[in-house]
């Protein structure tokens, strides 16, 4: 138990190629939340460490959409209900047992936001058996990760453009949503970057329109990396960009999807 919640690790088993699928549960009380990969202008973003682990090579947690929060204060990109992070386990030797150690810290927010932390202890069998309750819940986490954002169909970016702004250089961005009934954009730039929240600005029909300014982003000026990631209906396409803002252009470095 944490304050605002609970948090637990399950693990499903071996997936085809020899790593363990696994999840981060955080369960959360009505009224509180946690955060996502990146907090947006406030919060503590969930890690996982596993010093003290035997015969693990990789491990890797993935991000369901999340959705944007304001206070009134400032904006952050959160869950507001129980979240499952799907977690990759990758063994050094698939054939022998792997040692789970580890730890997870990260942030919970109701009135007040406090920092948690969990420790756990694995012992993951070489050759487990199932777990088909784990298996439904990590299946259903990985079916509301973001994909990779196709250029013709689908929700997608479709427009981009430059102008000044009162402290720094803004980029304009336009989406074709659809008939989605919800959407938003999610920006995150380099480790470093205090990236803020895109500004939503009016929507027309499927065309929906936001507003991202560029300062806090890191880099080097003629290529600033920046992740986009468009929700709609509580689905996530994402794409990654390079701005060169020299000559305030774009171009997309993932692709493109087709």
């Amino acid at each position: 138990m944490v304050e605002g919640g609970a948090v637990r690790l399950v693990v499903a088993g071996k997936a085809p190629d020899g790593s363990y699928e696994a999840g981060l549960e955080i369960a959360l009380d009505p009224e509180w939340h946690t955060y996502w990969r990146y907090p947006g202008e406030t919060g503590i973003p969930p890690e996982l460490t596993f010093e003290g682990s035997t015969n693990l090579a990789h491990g890797s947690l993935s991000f369901p959409a999340p959705e944007r929060y304001d206070d009134g204060f400032s904006q952050s990109i959160v869950y507001t209900e129980s979240v499952l992070l799907p977690l990759q386990l990758t063994p050094a030797a698939a054939d022998k047992p792997l040692r789970l150690e580890a730890k997870a810290f990260f942030g919970v927010c109701n009135q007040i936001c406090v920092p948690a932390e969990a420790h756990f202890a694995l012992d993951l069998a070489a050759d487990p058996q199932p777990d088909r309750i784990a298996a439904r819940l990590i299946s259903t986490a990985r079916a509301a990760l973001p994909v990779a954002m196709q250029e013709t169909e689908g929700p997608r970016l479709t427009g981009f453009s430059f102008r000044e702004g009162k402290t720094a250089l803004k980029l304009d961005i336009t989406a074709d949503v659809g008939d989605a009934a919800t959407a938003d954009l999610f920006a995150e730039g380099a480790a470093d970057s205090t990236t803020g929240l895109p500004k939503p600005g009016a929507r027309d029909g499927s065309t929906a329109r936001w507003s991202l300014s560029l300062k806090g982003l890191s880099g080097p000026e003629e290529a600033l990396p920046l992740r986009l990631m468009l929700v709609t209906d509580g689905r996530a396409v994402e794409a990654t960009y390079e701005i060169d803002g020299r000559t305030r252009s774009i171009r997309r470095t993932d692709g493109p999807a087709h």
